[in-house]
């Protein structure tokens, strides 16, 4: 794409981006006046999911935390919707974690905890959704799916067993708005770091809000100071007794469904959810434990 003129800027250069599981077409914009944002092109079915997006972007950017800002939104000729927003200055937050002291990264990690608090709190609509109804059916949907998937793996039943057994943790949990995606893949870390950055709210919904910890995997494979801090800054050091029970029952659930996911997209993601599979077994001792290994051997979480 190279006509920007429908913008309420003036473009000078333009860069597509590439990375990512969205279906947008994503560009990184620069502006005569030196500024830089982000642009994304949707297919115009989405409409109405794409401006619920940008109407929520404003609530978010009430809330003060670092994140994109939301520009304007519209739609083109061929029927395909574009949202402009401000470029989120910084680095990939997933590849400066891998090599970040354990004290840093822990900072970091307590940062984007209590910024995922305060997402949290974002105003929206919950009244008319049952999490409950709405666990059972993706329950029982994924397990029927893990038993027909072909990929073998260890220890299904006992998976399968463990979720059965622990749903019941799932019942009467609150909803709130959630990112849906929440891990080091989609945070920046600015120039200083120290200083979280949130993108990439394309998976925004409302859940339980534990929900939103459950892919933990990808900021452990990072920095596990990181997660560890994310846990604690959420909490401010007050983790509820009930935390770990549906901690680790979401975790399960996520093995229900990774594997089928990955068949999508070919080998290579298939055999980063088999790893995802097998660390999760030895972080909780085959589902005998409900606090992580990651997390109960820091010996700042030491009691």
């Amino acid at each position: 794409m190279t006509d920007f003129s429908f913008l309420p800027v003036k473009i000078n250069k333009s860069e597509p981006l590439l990375k990512g599981w969205s279906s947008d077409k994503k560009y990184r914009l620069s502006s005569v006046g030196g500024e830089n944002y982000l642009l994304r092109i949707s297919d115009g079915e989405l409409f109405d999911k794409k401006k619920k997006q940008f109407e929520l972007l404003k609530k978010i950017e009430k809330l003060g935390i670092n994140a994109s800002k939301p520009v304007c939104f519209g739609t083109l000729s061929d029927g395909s919707v574009y949202t402009l927003l401000t470029w989120l200055d910084g680095y990939d937050a997933e590849q400066v974690l891998s090599d970040m002291e354990p004290e840093s990264a822990y900072s970091l990690g307590v940062d984007a905890g209590r910024t995922m608090k305060k997402l949290h709190g974002v105003d929206i609509v919950t009244d008319r959704f049952s999490w409950w109804e709405h666990y059972k059916a993706k329950i029982e949907r994924k397990i029927r799916n893990f038993r027909e998937n072909a990929v073998k793996l260890p220890k299904k039943e006992l998976v399968i067993e463990f979720v059965l057994d622990n749903m019941k943790f799932a019942e009467d949990r609150p909803v709130l708005f959630q990112h849906g995606d929440y891990h080091c893949g989609n945070m920046i870390v600015n120039s200083k770091r120290n200083k979280i950055g949130i993108i990439d709210f394309d998976k925004n919904g409302i859940a339980d809000p534990y929900d939103e910890f459950k892919c933990f995997c990808w900021n452990v494979y990072a920095n596990p100071d990181f997660e560890n801090g994310i846990i604690n800054g959420y909490f401010d050091g007050n983790i509820p007794k009930d935390f770990w029970n549906i901690l680790s029952l979401y975790a399960a659930e996520s093995l229900l469904g990774h594997i089928t996911w990955a068949m999508r997209f070919g080998e290579k993601e298939i055999e980063t959810a088999k790893k995802v599979y097998n660390d999760m077994l030895i972080w909780f001792d085959d589902f005998n434990t409900i606090i992580p290994k990651w997390y109960a051997d820091s010996p700042r979480n030491k009691s």
